[in-house]
């Protein structure tokens, strides 16, 4: 599996041009109507750059300017709303080990404008379906503590056997620090005595990904990834997407 799914599909980062122009005025002509939305995009534009960089900026950076009216950032919060929602339900659709493209894409999509790192975890059954997904703790811009005891006792809770760990690098390159390296395998053999495995640490920028598993950086042996089995249960609401 490459795990450089292109993320810019999602938030697109070309150059200004007509068509960054365009996509941003489809956006905002619900609310603006049409014959403002080309005035609107553009000023938006003329402010921060590219498409990207206005996908990226939060609700508060958009505000910052004071050319953007509230009605129009609203209504991008509430398209990101709706593509994170997508693309969280389709981390439903197959056991995640057999296709982790689903969790880099929403993960990507969801982290893509934090500013400090957060970790989170997604829990899975033992047929690797989702159970619960949690933002289990926000860092700095560039560290997350992390606290075994507290992510055994969700697992507990949620009777998980098998965790996946999710951090991003709000300002780098997703490729791991020692101190990851070490976390993720103390956190490995924590696990372990309680008969949870780790199958995945999965390190997310906004440009690419770092998987530990495919690195080969997992301290802990592999596993039978269940085929065909379709999903029964519903989709978990824990993650706040």
């Amino acid at each position: 599996m490459n795990m450089k799914t292109d993320c810019n599909e999602l938030y697109g980062r070309e150059k200004v041009n007509n068509t960054d122009i365009e996509v941003l005025a489809s956006i905002v002509s619900s609310v603006t109507g049409k014959g403002l939305a080309a005035m609107t995009a553009q000023a938006m534009m003329d402010e921060f750059g590219d498409l990207g960089r206005i996908l990226a900026a939060d609700s508060k950076e958009l505000r910052r300017g004071g050319n953007t009216p509230v009605e129009v950032i609203a209504e991008i919060e509430r398209l990101k709303y709706l593509l994170r929602t997508i693309l969280y339900r389709n981390m439903h659709q197959r056991p995640l080990l057999e296709d982790l493209s689903s969790v880099e894409i929403y993960y990507r999509a969801k982290l893509f404008d934090k500013k400090k790192e957060q970790l989170h975890v997604l829990y899975l059954d033992s047929g690797f379906e989702l159970l619960s997904a949690e933002c289990v703790q926000i860092g700095t811009v560039d560290h997350v503590a992390v606290y075994p005891r507290e992510i055994m006792a969700l697992a507990i809770e949620n009777s998980a056997k098998h965790l996946i760990l999710v951090h991003n690098h709000p300002s780098a390159a997703p490729e791991p620090c020692a101190a990851d390296i070490v976390m993720t395998n103390e956190l490995i053999t924590a696990c372990s005595f309680f008969g949870i495995h780790v199958a995945d640490h999965l390190i997310v920028s906004r440009d690419d990904s770092f998987s530990f598993r495919e690195a080969g950086l997992m301290n802990t042996p592999q596993v039978t990834i269940p085929r065909g089995k379709t999903s029964q249960q519903q989709t978990p609401v824990s993650e706040n997407v």
